[in-house]
């Protein structure tokens, strides 16, 4: 009704991509594959990193492969690591997929449903820097933190992603000053001010 974007709007720009990368934990086994909706062979950077909630990195594996157009390829698949036995509440496993026209994505694998899971408080580090075409809103937390959920108090606004997981490497979101009208009279430091920051953990903590 106000124009706002509602979750399913920022997921379903992943999903329905024309360049996706995907994990899943099937029979034992991580396995990860890509998919090609686009009318030429693309190349692709897998990069896998097993991590504890507490961002140490156990292990990681990285792979650089062509995707023929229109085509689908597992590049991935290996048993569940030793260290994750018995303390599937612990890790995770954050896949990052860099394609050659400069498309990045990211996927999360939990080893346990979200609701068992060791989540902590996540804290956030967030800058703002305004741009001639909008404001930057970089952000990074010291943990895992699930579907964060980005808003402005008072303001209706369209961010370039939102509903994002956030681990290790921290992330970088937009928003458009043509895409939201009033925003031009914002500076970064009112932005800031006014943004809020939810997540999976507040969610059952607030």
């Amino acid at each position: 009704y106000y124009g706002r974007w509602k979750a399913l709007h920022y997921m379903a720009a992943g999903f329905y991509a024309p360049l996706l990368g995907t994990v899943l934990k099937k029979d034992g086994s991580i396995q990860i594959h890509l998919q090609n909706e686009s009318l030429q062979a693309r190349r692709c950077t897998v990069k896998a990193v097993l991590r504890s909630l507490g961002q140490e990195s156990v292990s990681m594996a990285e792979k650089t492969v062509e995707v023929l157009a229109l085509g689908v390829m597992e590049v991935y698949r290996e048993a569940i690591p030793e260290a994750v036995r018995g303390r599937e509440r612990e890790f995770f496993v954050q896949v990052s997929f860099q394609w050659d026209n400069d498309y990045c994505s990211e996927q999360i694998l939990t080893f346990a449903p979200y609701k068992y899971m060791e989540l902590q408080k996540p804290h956030y580090r967030i800058q703002v820097s305004e741009k001639e075409e909008g404001f930057a809103i970089s952000i990074l937390a010291d943990t895992l933190a699930l579907f964060i959920r980005l808003k402005l108090r008072d303001a209706d606004v369209i961010f370039s992603d939102n509903y994002f997981d956030l681990a290790g490497s921290g992330r970088t979101i937009y928003i458009m000053k043509k895409d939201n009208p009033g925003m031009e009279q914002m500076t970064p430091q009112e932005v800031k001010e006014r943004l809020t920051v939810f997540s999976l953990y507040d969610s059952y903590t607030s």
